[in-house]
């Protein structure tokens, strides 16, 4: 520390006066006082606080008091002197080091004198600029900041400060003054006067004493002021803390966000004698309304922004806290007050129910979004920093709503008058008024009203639909503005329907007319405007392909116009007609949907499409749209109501049928089109209807009009005049519908309706599958036309098989479909959903055909169906395959097999036949396939092997699959030069991959494997006599053991048992052999291999098979140095490859080959922390595991204390993950020695204190599954203490307490503690003894985590549940909820298994009765019915501080009822939950026993009110 002047009372008086006329520079002068008055050089560093005062205790008190009043002369003056002090960082620093020193009762008077609130408004103002975050920052002080170096930390007077108020320039109080000074400065001088203002108010405190009292009141006196002051100094604080966010100087986390100084001086103003609540609203609004929603719009980006969000910390939020108690109670609170004490929220007159005061409260930001409407009238841009306004207008709602949460249904109703006068009040305020508007409302007011009802469907907040038809009507853009271009704003009429689908519905309409200037259907007027916008784009889509000459533009523009509007076509389906149908369809009006649907479909007709022109439906005509019907339409329409609607749409084809009979016109004149309009409406809705009807009573009430109708739509397909002005795709489609309808009627029996009706179309669609025309005048057919004649012609072709005499119609006709799937005849999407259709639906067809025709059309099939894109030719396949062996005959799977054989050995260029067949081949199951059939397939995948010079592995695995079966006669069981064979070629064409090995490794050991055990069969013995000779020749010498016949060996190895083919001691000697070679046939990670998988009681028992591969093992792995490579830091893998290095270990493990346990786990660590695939990771711990066992328990427990000592997260990781590999290899007895029977019994208490501390998710599951394996498999390492121990932990992990493991596995962590706790109520029961408070709590929480809390009420959550901002909100599934309910039904519901060790508890409590009860099971329920009443306490209050998912309640319930029929056995248990529970609880409970009651039917039970 630097020393100080030595000065005495005489002297240092005249140094301080003379200060001023020595120095002119602030910051000099400051220092010179600062040495006269004893403080150190660098007095303004100090951060430590107990040092900071030790030398402020050094500083002479009346000097001080001096330098006190000195330096508030200097902040507040007026002249250029008051500006430069209240600008410098320096001055507030030494001014708060005065306050420190100064006596209390001295400071707080000297700070009167100098109205020290006054002081702290210029500093704020003159510095930070009041308007600064809420204008462009082209302002007069940036252009001087360029010329100001930051190192003096002040601000300077503009030179000539101009007298005149120019435009724009509203609201600077000190237009003169500009800060100067560089963010960084800014930042340092905002932190000066906060510590000033703390150092203030921590005086302030409430004090213990009187006499404490008399000291803290004068410095409470110093801040308090009046409140249009205080608002002021709110405001520019505010301001400040947004500008240097804005500029970069603070971060989320930084100090400065703290806003409860701020808030605290707010909170000591002088109130106003006018306000009644204290709340001073209309000073609030004001100042500082429009600062505070910008401030909080930036904090809540920063949090958005911020990484590792963490709800509990963070000054972000703690700043974003404080806003919105602001906005609760000095702009919400009032306005609640006053809505409510004027007699508002009526439901009689909701319209008339308007927040005026709210209104008048946020006409500071209705001034502001105005002026930015204003300057977007003005065909300028808006700037920026309205932004943040906009966006805060949905978070206004939201605080309103939350202000004033609704958790019953009677509170829901009171509020909701205010919800949507508040609703009301934001939307008037962004600029959306409930009268017409003169402009087109600003896209951004659209946006915030969006986001604001996106806030209320939430919060589940209903709206009077008058408001929302009046926001429909002024503002979606359908009617106004009047005489200007509009744009019609989907989104905003989806949110609008979101909130409230009915608003459309004309039967729901208030009891008010509607005004005169509107339509008194909106419905019908919102079709009209969708119909009108389909139309548009369908017109300028053609238009744009018209316009443009070059083909491959012209595909990419048509491809972008269709996909746009395929896009926002579908949003309109999706999110405003389909939902406004389903409200129709609620309120049992769906006739009126299908009227409004009908009137469209009548003033909207296509026109009349060319020859071979793509008629481009509407979006009328949408599929979705007859899909969201299918499920309405029996459920709301009587089978009067389908009669009627059938009766007129049929009525309207047969006029339009005798009209061309009679040869009127038909589309010349008025009559004609409107005759037109209506046939093609019908056409189109009866399509729909016919696709909604299911239920046989509605077929026979329609049976006579569906017979009238398929007799037109015959006769209208059938007649060539008329077919170009026919919609012929959706007719033939509706035949086909028609005909599934009828035929089990009526049709399959009538053989004259078969000849009259069926047969004329069957051939009329053989011409339009075949495109064939009768006369010229006949119009092509279009693809899609095609297509719809195939579907039908399919259908017919299906019902008609059975029927005797068709044989050769269908036959005609399938050949016709088959020889029109190919793209000459059909567009690449209809050609594959034919293909898709016909391969899934009707290949049984062809079996109407000769074998030789059968093969030929299925390879057809195959060939087209590689020609389309991956995903879709194995999807198609796989429908194939599965059709053909569970529906087909013997003959068509002969077929078919035969197929996919020659698509096999097609050549290299239709390589997408050939792995299309490959795979199909490879999912046939072997028992679907005749012996013959198999055995065929085997001969020829072996004829294709011996030729292949591509990879063998699909086909050696396909023929493993085919072997899964015996196939006696096969060539690879009969021949056993076969393999050898096999294994030649492949070794010549050196196709010895690791994959081809295996699976040929596989299929001799499956061929073996059915060859051995009838070895005495005759075939068989010549068979194996023959292999064996192979394989003494083999074995011979090491050299000519190549990996081919070195698979031969293993496999051979593997499938014998008596050694009757191979000696495993020739074998291992020939391994070991090769693995020391210098010729190395073989690779060194193949032989490990073959090592590694000898069979364990081989390794085991033989001892002499043991000590040779050992001592082989043993001295090649020492030539690798592992204990060097353990030593040294880095990656194994970069001396040894990872593929060797896995094997090594493996090996290691199954021969012991290492110094001690310890070791071998560090080596295994070290390998599984490399980068290596999960495979191999796999393999290392199961090789450890492999170690484990061959460990003494004394061992095995020795190794805990490494496993669990901890390090960095992947260590800890993958020791907890070993530790449980250890766990399964204990034993489950008790050891005789003492020390090691104690260390048994305090595996799971140690586990269980792990897991209090583990932070990941895999450490996480890896302990969680030791204790599963202890308690589930070692009943005798288990005591009272370590399952109250698991009990304990389980309750944290599912407690506000839980350690914080990340958010994206609480699914899965939630299913985990409620496998253990069900485990232990299973298993160990009886060890709970009466200790039914610890699994009470458990109970409790994991049932609050199913509940989605209402705001502000998800604090009691785990840490795990807990979502950021930054990402969607955690939710548990109905999985989840299922396996808490088999939790309930375990507890509830015991099994008798469970209840045998604790029957002599329950004996023992019930031994005081009368009669005994024998039932275990019983005597369990009776006794949990006295506990477990607080659970359903809980549920009572969860669900009125929460709700539960839909789907989650759906699967949580019937474990509830389980615990509410458990908890009535003990009625007074109940009664007494009863009387403990408060009102609004009480009302839920009710709701639930009502319930319980109704679904069980018990009412021999009292109810509980």
């Amino acid at each position: 520390m630097a020393p100080t002047i030595k000065a005495s009372s005489t002297a240092t008086l005249p140094s301080l006066l003379a200060i001023n006329q020595d120095l002119t520079d602030l910051d000099e002068q400051i220092r010179r006082a600062t040495q006269i008055i004893g403080l150190p050089q660098d007095w303004d560093t100090i951060q430590d606080e107990k040092i900071r005062l030790v030398t402020l205790q050094r500083v002479m008190r009346p000097r001080a008091e001096w330098s006190l009043r000195w330096i508030l002369d200097k902040l507040k003056d007026e002249a250029h002197v008051g500006t430069q002090a209240r600008g410098s960082s320096t001055a507030w620093k030494f001014l708060d080091s005065m306050i420190q020193v100064v006596p209390t009762i001295s400071a707080a008077t000297q700070l009167n004198d100098a109205d020290f609130p006054t002081i702290l408004e210029k500093t704020l103002e003159e510095n930070f600029d009041g308007d600064a975050a809420l204008r462009p920052e082209t302002d007069t002080h940036e252009a001087h900041s360029t010329h100001m170096s930051e190192s003096s930390e002040t601000v300077h007077e503009d030179p000539r400060p101009s007298k005149k108020r120019k435009r724009g320039s509203s609201g600077h109080s000190a237009a003169s003054k500009r800060a100067t000074a560089g963010p960084d400065a800014l930042g340092r001088l905002f932190i000066a006067v906060k510590t000033v203002v703390k150092s203030i108010l921590r005086t302030t405190e409430d004090p213990s004493t009187s006499e404490e009292m008399v000291h803290t009141e004068p410095m409470r006196m110093v801040v308090r002021t009046e409140t249009a002051q205080a608002a002021r100094i709110l405001k520019f604080w505010l301001v400040a803390v947004q500008r240097l966010l804005s500029a970069g100087s603070l971060s989320g986390s930084h100090q400065s966000l703290d806003l409860s100084l701020a808030v605290e001086l707010w909170e000591l103003r002088t109130a106003d004698s006018n306000s009644d609540s204290g709340a001073s609203a209309e000073q609030f609004s004001t100042e500082c309304l429009v600062p505070t929603l910008a401030l909080y719009d930036n904090l809540f980006q920063i949090r958005v922004e911020e990484e590792d969000w963490d709800p509990s910390t963070g000054s972000t939020n703690g700043a974003i806290y404080c806003l919105e108690r602001l906005l609760a109670r000095h702009l919400f609170a009032p306005s609640h007050a006053a809505f409510f004490a004027v007699g508002s929220g009526r439901e009689s007159d909701t319209k008339a129910n308007k927040a005026t005061v709210l209104a008048s409260n946020l006409e500071p930001l209705r001034a502001k979004l105005l002026q930015a409407a204003q300057i977007y009238d003005t065909s300028q841009p808006i700037p920026a920093f309205f932004m943040p306004l906009f966006n805060a207008v949905p978070k206004l709602l939201d605080i309103a709503v939350r202000l004033s949460p609704s958790r019953t249904q009677k509170a829901r109703i009171s509020k909701a008058p205010w919800n949507q006068a508040v609703f009301v009040a934001l939307a008037e305020c962004v600029g959306c008024s409930f009268d017409a508007p003169d402009h087109a409302t600003l896209e951004l007011s659209i946006t915030a009203l969006k986001k604001s009802i996106s806030v209320l469907a939430l919060h589940n907040i209903s709206i009077d639909t008058e408001v929302l038809r009046d926001l429909f009507w002024f503002h979606s853009g359908v009617k106004f503005p009047l005489g200007q271009k509009r744009t019609v704003r989907w989104s905003f009429i989806s949110a609008l329907i979101e909130i409230d689908p009915a608003m459309f519905n004309s039967g729901l309409s208030s009891t008010s007319s509607p005004p005169k200037e509107r339509p008194s259907d909106l419905a019908e007027y919102l079709f009209s405007q969708i119909s009108a916008w389909n139309s548009e784009y369908l017109s300028s889509a053609e238009g744009e392909r018209m316009d443009i000459d070059d083909s491959d533009q012209e595909d990419g523009l048509a491809n972008a116009i269709s996909a746009q509007d395929k896009t926002e076509q579908k949003a309109i389906l999706d999110s405003i007609i389909i939902p406004v149908m389903s409200a129709f369809a609620r309120s049992r009006n769906l006739a009126g949907f299908l009227r409004q649907w009908d009137n469209q479909l009548c003033l909207h007709v296509p026109r009349a499409r060319e020859a071979l022109k793509e008629l481009r439906p509407s979006i009328w005509e949408d599929r979705s749209l007859t899909l969201a019907l299918a499920g309405l339409v029996e459920q709301s329409l009587t089978q009067s109501q389908l009669s009627e609607l059938f009766q007129q749409h049929a009525n309207r084809l047969t006029s339009s049928n005798e009209s061309r009979k009679s040869k009127q016109p038909t589309n010349d004149d008025s009559l004609g089109a409107e005759t037109y309009a209506k046939m093609y409406s019908s056409s189109v809705l009866i399509q729909a209807l016919l696709e909604s009807i299911d239920s046989d009573e509605t077929i026979e009430s329609l049976q006579a009009i569906l017979h009238s109708l398929i007799r037109s739509y015959a006769s209208r397909v059938q007649d060539d005049r008329h077919r170009s002005k026919t919609n012929l795709e959706s007719y033939w489609i509706t035949l086909s519908r028609l005909l599934l309808i009828l035929w089990p009627v009526t049709i399959h029996g009538s053989s004259d309706v078969q000849r009259e009706v069926l047969h004329p179309l069957i051939e009329r669609a053989q011409d339009d599958v075949a495109g064939a025309r009768k006369t010229k005048e006949t119009p092509l057919v279009d693809s899609h036309t095609r297509a719809s004649a195939m579907l039908f012609l399919l259908t017919a072709c299906d019902l008609l098989a059975l029927v005797p005499g068709t044989g050769d119609l269908v036959r005609k006709s399938v050949r016709k479909t088959l020889n029109a799937l190919s793209p000459s005849s059909l567009e690449a999407t209809q050609l594959l959903q034919m293909i898709e259709v016909f391969c899934s639906e009707f290949i049984q067809l062809l079996e109407f055909f000769e074998v030789d025709d059968r093969l030929k059309a299925f390879r057809e099939l195959l060939s087209e169906t590689s020609k389309l894109e991956d995903i879709c030719r194995g999807h198609i396949v796989d429908a194939l395959s599965e059709h053909v062996f569970l529906n087909g005959s013997a003959s068509l799977q002969h077929a078919y097999v035969a197929a996919l054989l020659h698509g096999v050995a097609e050549d290299d260029d239709d390589e997408g036949l050939r792995v299309m067949a490959l795979s199909a081949l490879d999912q046939v199951h072997p028992s679907a396939l005749s012996r013959e059939q198999r055995e065929t397939a085997l001969n020829t995948l072996t004829e294709l092997l011996e030729t292949t010079t591509s990879d063998p592995a699909p086909l050696l695995s396909i023929m493993v699959h085919l072997m899964e079966i015996p196939n006696a006669t096969a060539k690879i069981s009969s021949n056993a030069n076969t393999f050898f064979e096999i294994a030649q070629i492949l070794h010549d064409r050196k196709l010895e991959s690791p994959p081809v090995l295996q699976v040929l490794q596989d299929l001799v050991k499956s061929t073996l494997m059915h060859i051995l055990p009838n070895k005495e069969q005759d075939q068989n013995e010549r068979y194996l006599t023959k292999f064996g000779v192979k394989l003494e020749i083999v074995s011979k010498k090491a050299r000519k053991c190549f990996p081919a016949r070195l698979a031969i060996l293993r496999a051979t190895v593997l499938a014998q048992k008596d050694h009757e083919l191979l000696s495993v001691d020739r074998y291992v000697a020939l391994l070991s052999t090769c693995l020391n070679d210098g010729t190395r046939a073989a690779p060194q990670e193949y032989i490990l291999d073959a090592l590694s998988e000898l069979p364990s009681g081989v390794v085991r028992n033989d001892d002499a098979v043991f000590s040779t591969a050992q001592a082989s093992l043993r001295a090649w792995i020492n030539a690798k140095e592992l204990d060097d490579l353990l030593k040294t830091p880095g990656s194994l893998t970069s001396t040894i490859p990872t593929s060797l290095l896995i094997r090594i270990q493996s090996t290691m493990a199954r021969f012991q080959i290492y110094p001690d346990a310890t070791w071998f786990v560090q080596l295994s660590i070290r390998i599984l922390r490399e980068d290596i695939s999960d495979r191999d990771k796999i393999t290392v711990y199961n090789s450890v595991g492999d170690a484990f066992s061959s460990l003494t328990i004394s061992g095995k427990l020795d190794l805990v204390p490494f496993l669990t000592q901890g390090g960095d997260d992947a260590n800890v990781n993958i020791a907890y993950r070993l530790l449980h590999n250890l766990m399964t290899t204990v034993d489950d007895r008790q050891a005789d020695e003492v020390e090691t029977k104690q260390k048994q019994l305090t595996l799971l208490p140690g586990i269980c204190q792990l897991l209090e501390q583990c932070s990941t998710y895999p450490a996480f599951n890896a302990l969680l599954d030791s204790v599963n394996t202890i308690i589930r498999h070692k009943p005798s390492l288990t005591t009272q203490h370590s399952i109250e121990c698991a009990l304990e932990i389980l309750v944290k992990f599912s407690s506000r307490r839980s350690p914080a493991l990340p958010a994206e596995h609480a699914p899965a962590v939630y299913n985990r503690l409620c496998e253990t706790t069900r485990l232990i109520l299973l298993l160990h029961r009886g060890r709970l003894g009466g200790r039914f408070h610890l699994l009470l709590p458990l109970l409790q929480n994991l049932l609050y985590c199913l509940f989605i809390p209402n705001v502000g009420r998800g604090n009691a959550l785990p840490v795990w549940l807990k979502s950021s901002p930054t990402s969607t909100p955690t939710r548990l599934t109905p999985v989840n909820a299922a396996q808490y309910g088999r939790l309930l039904s375990t507890l509830c519901s015991p099994t008798q298994s469970s209840v045998q060790k604790s029957k002599a508890q329950f004996r023992a409590h019930n031994s005081s009765r009368k009669g005994q009860l024998n039932d275990p099971v019983k005597a369990a329920r009776e006794y949990v019915s006295h506990y477990i009443y607080p659970l359903l306490a809980s549920f009572s209050r969860n669900l009125l501080n929460g709700r539960l998912d839909p789907r989650v309640r759906e699967k949580l319930m019937p474990g509830v009822w389980e615990v509410v029929g458990v908890a009535g056995m003990d009625q007074e248990a109940l009664d007494a939950m009863f009387a403990g529970l408060d009102s609004s609880t009480k009302d839920v409970w009710r709701g639930v026993w009502s319930e319980w009651k109704r679904i069980h039917g018990r009412r021999q039970t009292r109810e509980v009110v």
